[in-house]
């Protein structure tokens, strides 16, 4: 995944460099004042590590944050939800949470 997606990065985020890539990320943004945040994961993506800054992040910047991180799944897996029972589950959590609100 590195490979394929460091090379597009400028193309995709201006061709600022890391400037760039940084404006690109909530982790480097102020997120005082975000409203409720869902962040559904798997611990074993490629974006794990940044799914539990941005929800530290979020925590300590009081923002009410509620996470999912599901083992063994690929990223965006609720995405697939009618084709795998732990996308389907997933997407219910997400429902669930937002009824709750």
């Amino acid at each position: 995944v590195y490979e394929f997606v460091q090379p597009k990065l400028d193309a995709a985020c201006g061709s600022q460099g890391d400037m760039g890539k940084r404006k690109m990320s909530p982790l480097f943004q102020d997120v005082k004042g975000l409203c409720p945040t869902y962040l559904s994961f798997s611990s074993h993506e490629v974006c794990t590590d940044d799914n539990r800054a941005l929800a530290e992040k979020l925590k300590f910047a009081g923002v009410d944050v509620e996470v999912s991180d599901q083992p063994f799944l690929w990223h965006a897996f609720p995405l697939f939800a009618g084709y795998c029972p732990e996308g389907e589950e997933e997407m219910q959590r997400i429902m669930s949470w937002v009824k709750r609100r």
